[in-house]
């Protein structure tokens, strides 16, 4: 799997080569085939992998489970990728952008601070 590469677009292009190969005559069961992907995943996928391998008999395992169960992975990684973009861009906003007065001033209250004589 190249980096970048959907599980998708990997699945496809795997099982284009897969069914290239039957078609000339190479005998390949499909738990070759989902082992030749696992083998193949990258890092990020490491821990789905042990997973997988560990929890199922890869020789009743289907490749559409296996796609199934890699294109959840993939997704939830996307979520937290997308939530923690959010939470970066949001502590950029709070650091560098200046408050109005009326947000700095109850802030100011909740942290009991009413004049800057307070602030020591």
């Amino acid at each position: 799997m190249k980096e970048g590469e959907s599980v998708n677009e990997y699945f496809a292009r795997t099982l284009t080569i897969a069914n290239k190969m039957r078609i000339h005559g190479k005998k390949m069961e499909d738990v070759v085939v989902i082992e030749k992907i696992l083998r193949s995943m990258t890092s990020k996928y490491d821990y789905m992998v042990c997973s997988i391998e560990e929890s199922n008999d890869l020789d009743i395992l289907s490749i559409d489970e296996l796609q199934s169960s890699l294109l959840v992975h993939e997704q939830r990684m996307g979520r937290r990728t997308v939530d923690e973009q959010a939470l970066k861009e949001q502590v950029v906003d709070i650091t560098t952008k200046p408050l109005k007065l009326d947000v700095f001033q109850k802030l100011w209250e909740l942290l009991g601070v009413y004049s800057l004589v307070d602030i020591n």
